[in-house]
């Protein structure tokens, strides 16, 4: 039986939708195994109220949004935008990475290339307090989506440059209703995705071809 997107082997748009069917799938197979193991306990339990509530609400709640106690990293397009709404262009800086693992990218061969310079430094977003994104408040975010930087755009989705690759399992899919996918409750879609991600790399792309990086 053929795949219900596929339009053939040799259509680029059909392989496309063919992947995309298959990371909403297995995504939402995730999902409803963490649904089960919330039902399973009592309905006072505080795990039920979070279950109707928002993914990035409860993150922020236990603390653990994707804006703590990480890097973000800022393309020459993202500095711009944000210089360009706040008025400011003290928010980044240069910062070597903390883990070594990070310079394992044997996935996406060329992002090392990309994003470090040639002491081996990255331009991210500064910290306010230690592992507090500059922009975070307890509010949220101070930026508009689409001001944000592209690779906060793009989370949870996972990427190279060639193509998306699946979902973050870090998001706490075990509190989303039934009727919801990760990409629903997080009002996302691929297809806004690939296009935040196409434009990442392109401008990663034309900053280094004007000042190259690191080897």
């Amino acid at each position: 039986m053929p795949h219900p997107c596929s339009t053939g082997s040799g259509n680029f748009h059909g392989r496309q939708a063919a992947r995309r069917y298959h990371l909403e799938q297995l995504v939402e197979m995730y999902a409803e195994c963490s649904r089960q193991k919330v039902k399973t306990l009592p309905r006072n339990h505080a795990k039920w109220k979070e279950y109707f509530m928002r993914l990035c609400a409860i993150c922020a709640k236990e603390n653990r949004t994707c804006c703590v106690y990480r890097d973000i990293l800022v393309s020459k397009g993202d500095l711009e935008r944000i210089a360009g709404y706040t008025g400011a262009r003290n928010f980044f800086e240069l910062r070597q990475p903390k883990s070594p693992e990070y310079l394992d990218q044997d996935g996406d061969p060329n992002w090392n290339f990309y994003t470090l310079f040639a002491d081996g430094s990255r331009r991210v977003l500064k910290h306010a307090k230690p592992g507090i994104c500059w922009f975070l408040t307890p509010q949220g975010c101070l930026l508009p989506g689409q001001v944000r930087p592209l690779v906060c755009r793009l989370h949870p989705v996972e990427f190279t440059e060639e193509m998306i690759t699946g979902l973050s399992r870090e998001c706490p899919a075990e509190h989303l209703p039934e009727n919801e996918t990760l990409l629903t409750n997080l009002e996302m879609d691929l297809d806004r995705a690939e296009l935040c991600r196409h434009q990442l790399y392109a401008e990663l792309r034309q900053e280094t071809l004007g000042h190259p990086k690191a080897a």
